[in-house]
């Protein structure tokens, strides 16, 4: 489910968004992103504990295979 939230400009990330309602000048990123595999993740709202972000560090490490990113388990 989608839901329909303003843009606050005062967070930085971690904000979902509805590409139904994007400035048309937007209409073809939003196109692109709404049928890329992250499109899911960008429209919808998800809640992130504090405690599962402190895992994640705490179990953080370089991922050392594929020199990507990194590597945690939650």
């Amino acid at each position: 489910m989608v839901k329909n939230l303003e843009w606050d400009k005062t967070l930085k990330h971690n904000q979902s968004i509805n590409l139904d309602q994007v400035p048309q000048d937007f209409e073809d990123a939003a196109r692109l992103v709404r049928s890329s595999r992250i499109g899911y993740a960008v429209e919808t709202d998800v809640k992130v504990y504090k405690i599962h972000i402190q895992e994640f560090w705490e179990n953080a490490k370089p991922d050392t295979i594929n020199n990507r990113g990194i590597s945690s388990t939650v």
